[in-house]
């Protein structure tokens, strides 16, 4: 664990030009090679109506502890491909 907490923010500005879902997978991780904790994940999403005027539906938001498969991959082949450890 950390001796000392500091805040952190995400910022993230999705764009679209037409009609269209967006769904997110956020995770807060300890890779320091000893462990692999995960803190906490995030799963979000919403749909685009009408970009037009910025109509937006199907707005949520989940809290979890535990990363999807399709993460753990996209991760896998993230560090694969920049040869992290």
């Amino acid at each position: 664990m950390l001796s000392s907490l500091q805040k952190v923010k995400l910022h993230d500005e999705p764009a679209c030009e037409h009609r269209a879902d967006f769904s997110f997978e956020t995770v807060a991780r300890a890779a320091d090679g000893a462990s692999d904790h995960v803190y906490a994940v995030v799963r979000w999403g919403f749909r685009v109506n009408d970009v037009a005027s910025g109509q937006i539906t199907n707005e949520y938001v989940n809290f979890g502890r535990t990363t999807s498969a399709t993460f753990e991959k996209a991760l896998d082949n993230f560090n694969t491909y920049y040869g992290n450890p």
